[in-house]
């Protein structure tokens, strides 16, 4: 049972919470100064990718183009790899993304997989072994190769976060001081509870504490993890609470009404940044191109 969230936000590092269980640190505000949200803002829901679009997104790099920056950079280790006598990552595989910013709400995908993530399977009689001294060749041309991986990859956000990271970070931060968030948040938790589940009412926790429990219990022994049928028994509660509250659309609808503004008021910085992520794309794209 796989309880892994990969983040579209986050492609270089992945984000591995007990995590889509309970919030990661966010970035310092952009500024004090007081935000009216625009009530008009939505959100869009992939219901079918599990995908969740906000504004600020069209000013950070797409699903699409992470693959492309991800394959450069693999290609430029690759390269180092193979001249150390190291053949390619066995572990290497497309990047995939499941939103939970809200707790999990695609009712379809718990009923099949439970709080695993379609695709993406963690369990050691899978994960090709690698030889000696593999992990330390790689940090070594990681450190070798930075001056070409920096040619083809952003600023490794989590360090050195862009302006629309920022807008994302503090519209959260605004959206969840909204009573109307915790009204919605109110309505999920009496669900869980009529459904014969203990809802967690931390600031940033997305769950059950029965699904916290089956997390725990994953991590500490995945040679027994829990049976898969609990996993989807309780996910599929959990989303089911989500939908009928419709948890999702209502608070990303929230934090999206406080990223409008944000988006105003740093919109040439925006504009720049996207400028010079597309510029990045690009050449990470003809480097593909140039190494197929």
């Amino acid at each position: 049972m796989n309880f892994i969230q990969i983040s579209k936000q986050r492609p270089l590092a992945t984000i591995a919470c007990i995590a889509m269980l309970t919030g990661c640190a966010g970035t310092s505000a952009l500024s004090d100064e007081p935000v009216n949200p625009d009530k008009s803002a939505r959100v869009q829901l992939d219901y079918n990718a599990s995908l969740i679009t906000f504004p600020v997104e069209q000013y950070q790099i797409s699903n699409s183009d992470w693959s492309v920056v991800s394959e450069a950079r693999e290609i430029i280790l690759n390269q180092c790899m193979t001249k150390g006598g190291f053949a390619p990552d066995p572990e290497r595989a497309a990047s995939i993304s499941e939103d939970r910013n809200f707790g999990i709400w695609n009712v379809e995908r718990t009923r099949l997989y439970g709080f695993s993530i379609p695709g993406v399977d963690t369990t050691s009689d899978n994960v090709a072994p690698k030889p000696p001294g593999w992990g330390d060749a790689r940090d070594k041309c990681v450190q070798q190769e930075a001056g070409r991986l920096a040619e083809v990859s952003p600023a490794d956000p989590t360090v050195n976060p862009s302006i629309a990271d920022k807008i994302q970070h503090q519209s959260l931060a605004l959206a969840s001081k909204d009573p109307a968030w915790r009204d919605v948040r109110e309505e999920w938790w009496t669900c869980l509870r009529g459904r014969g589940l203990e809802p967690r009412t931390g600031e940033q926790e997305w769950s059950s504490k029965q699904a916290l429990d089956l997390a725990v219990r994953s991590s500490k022994d995945a040679s027994a993890p829990p049976s898969n049928e609990e996993s989807i028994r309780v996910a599929t509660l959990e989303a089911e609470c989500n939908q009928s509250a419709r948890m999702t659309q209502r608070l990303g609808d929230i934090q999206a009404s406080y990223q409008l503004p944000l988006i105003a008021k740093n919109q040439a910085a925006l504009n720049e940044v996207k400028s010079e992520e597309a510029k990045l794309v690009a050449t990470a794209r003809q480097f593909v191109l140039s190494n197929q």
